[in-house]
């Protein structure tokens, strides 16, 4: 099995809203991650925090998220890059527009 990393792009995460809508999204969210885990397809992945900091030689500073950004992250233990790629294909935000890129994670041994 192969490791590949997909960077969930859209809007982020409400995780706390209390409309309806957004309550069915986040459950189609948990129960597609969920049903990855059960089959052993999932290592780990969760939304991200609409925060952001950037390091460099020169210290730490803030980094401005865009509306539309990478919200959120899949690491996948898949069979191949055309698995990931089907996968990526049926995360919810790919389905209401966003995108998801897929990242393979090369074998450094050890």
């Amino acid at each position: 099995m192969a490791q590949y990393l997909l960077l969930l792009e859209g809007r982020p995460a409400a995780i706390e809203a209390d409309d309806a809508v957004t309550q069915r999204y986040n459950q189609r969210w948990i129960d597609w991650a969920g049903a990855l885990a059960a089959e052993g397809k999932l290592a780990a992945g969760g939304p991200l925090a609409p925060v952001a900091t950037e390091v460099t030689k020169d210290g730490a500073t803030d980094r401005p998220m865009a509306p539309v950004d990478v919200y959120g992250f899949l690491l996948l233990q898949v069979d191949s890059a055309d698995e990931a790629a089907e996968i990526a294909a049926q995360a919810p935000n790919v389905e209401l527009g966003g995108s998801a890129v897929i990242r393979p994670i090369p074998d450094v041994g050890g």
